[in-house]
């Protein structure tokens, strides 16, 4: 893909004035001169022309579609401003030097771009782009690429004189900047070579940095440069093999916490100083998982940041993990949740929002909690159609979980019936003989806080059937949803045999057990 600003690169303070509305220049078939028979402007082309020529161009065209204008032999650029939709660039060179240049320069960038092309990106890409790279050019240069911590990531020294910067690099763990411009400095007053470093950009962050090391008499075009960095950034985003380093130290902070369990407590605290955002006192955790291997877990990453804009998120496992600092273990924290449910919605994912903690084992206990409630969360159908909940409000569920997790052990069987207070099996039993909802409605009816019109809302019945059915209840079984303790008790026994039938598919009474009588 042409840019524009980079066919201009090596034009110096030939350039007098520029407006360019859009870089990117796509599907650029080549130049066109300025010429009177000109009456349909296609974005497809770089007119170039001068001044009066320019001027009787900019006359017919309509601005809905992009114009890339080169003005040439101008030396007063105040008669041009900028407008919507035109890339303009005047120059004070003349009009037929200016034209073989940029000729040139199109059919070098075009070749350029062809030959980066060619090296598909995947695991190990980045170091046959780098060759690829060298390949093109027809003088000798040496290209690292180093991680935003100056640690080396890739590198192509075609001079095995310079492999003692790739040794020392190697070696060097996490370099600051001034120690990687000492290197680069020595280097150059020994081989009377130069060092350049460009910083490598995606998305507006920071992936790493190029260094160059070329011959003094000899310089990668600018124009070069720029694209490449374009196609490395590129590989990097695309590689999920590839970390940066504010993410990769989430990463390894949540490695050390949810496999290791470290006991040095410098190693964390190095961690947790190295993390894009300071932590608060409190953290909750937020697990999103994906119920379908199609997509990114990177790119979803990336679009998180625009919901939970500044927090520590980064891929972990199969996961997105999220860090939400809280003043408080009781705060809850406001995000845009349509955005939120609109993208999990994209990514057919889900989301689990941990208990608050101060401490790592809490940390390390919320995960693996949020993370198998999410594996629960869809066969549950429990959040109103939400794709996002809080542990806290579903906890009572990972409890029943974790009864039927050591069931078998302790009874020889997982009949979560046994569970549950008798007055909910009576009432499931009554129900598939008489084909009535009487559990379905008690649950609703005690969820609701025993709220006449919350539930006749919940159940769109007429309040009169509500009371109907309460006073059918009462006649029929003789419970009294008077006392609290019971109404608690037969709520959890609902959420246990609501457990039972979604996710363990089990029937009340199955054909297969055995009975005292008939």
């Amino acid at each position: 893909m042409l840019n524009l600003r980079e066919l201009f690169s090596d034009f110096d303070d030939t350039v007098v004035f520029s407006a360019v509305q859009k870089e990117s220049l796509d599907c650029i078939e080549g130049l066109l001169l300025c010429a009177p028979s000109i009456t349909e402007i296609s974005d497809r082309h770089v007119y170039i022309g001068l001044p009066e020529e320019a001027d009787r161009l900019l006359a017919v065209w309509d601005g809905k579609s992009y114009l890339n204008l080169v003005v040439a032999g101008c030396t007063d650029p105040r008669r041009y401003k900028e407008a919507s939709r035109l890339n303009l660039v005047v120059s004070s060179l003349p009009l037929a030097e200016l034209y073989n240049r940029l000729f040139n320069n199109i059919n070098l960038y075009h070749w350029w771009e062809k030959q980066l092309e060619t090296v598909p990106v995947s695991d190990g890409s980045l170091g046959r782009l780098l060759r690829a790279a060298i390949s093109v050019l027809d003088f000798k240069v040496s290209l690292y690429i180093l991680s935003p911590a100056f640690r080396l990531v890739e590198s192509c020294a075609v001079d095995k004189s310079t492999d003692q910067i790739t040794r020392r690099l190697e070696t060097g763990g996490y370099l600051t900047a001034d120690q990687v411009n000492f290197l680069l400095d020595s280097m150059s007053e020994e081989k009377k070579t130069v060092c350049r470093t460009e910083p490598i950009m995606g998305d507006n962050d920071l992936l790493g940095y190029l260094v160059m090391v070329e011959d003094t008499d000899a310089r990668v075009p600018e124009g070069f440069i720029k694209m490449l960095l374009r196609f490395i950034a590129a590989h990097i985003t695309k590689t999920a093999g590839f970390i940066p380093f504010g993410n990769r130290e989430l990463v390894k902070l949540l490695s050390d916490i949810f496999v290791f369990m470290p006991k040095d407590v410098d190693t964390i605290q190095y961690r947790l100083k190295n993390l894009p955002y300071k932590l608060d006192k409190y953290i909750r955790l937020v697990l999103v998982a994906r119920s379908t291997e199609d997509r990114s877990l990177w790119k979803l990453a990336s679009e998180l940041k625009n919901v939970f804009p500044r927090c520590n998120i980064a891929p972990y496992d199969k996961y997105v993990v999220i860090l939400l600092s809280i003043p408080n273990l009781l705060y809850r924290p406001k995000f845009d949740e349509d955005t939120f449910e609109t993208l999990l919605k994209k990514y057919n994912a889900y989301a689990i929002i941990s208990q608050a903690t101060r401490f790592i084992l809490g940390l390390r206990t919320f995960f693996i909690q949020s993370k198998q409630m999410l594996e629960l969360l869809p066969l549950l159908d429990i959040t109103d159609g939400k794709r996002h909940t809080y542990f806290e409000d579903i906890s009572e569920y990972y409890l029943v979980y974790l009864c039927d997790s050591c069931m078998m052990e302790h009874y020889g069987h997982d009949r979560l019936v046994y569970f549950a207070h008798p007055a909910i099996t009576v009432l499931m039993r009554y129900d598939s003989v008489n084909g009535t909802d009487f559990c379905d409605f008690l649950f609703s009816y005690i969820n609701n806080d025993c709220s006449i019109l919350k539930t006749a809302e919940a159940m769109y019945l007429h309040r009169n059937t509500v009371s109907n059915k309460l006073n059918r209840i009462k006649e029929l079984f003789g419970i009294d949803l008077n006392d609290n303790f019971l109404r608690r008790k037969l709520l959890f026994s609902c959420k246990i045999m609501r457990y039972a039938e979604r996710v363990k598919h089990q029937m009340l009474y199955p054909d297969d057990l055995w009975r005292f009588s008939k």
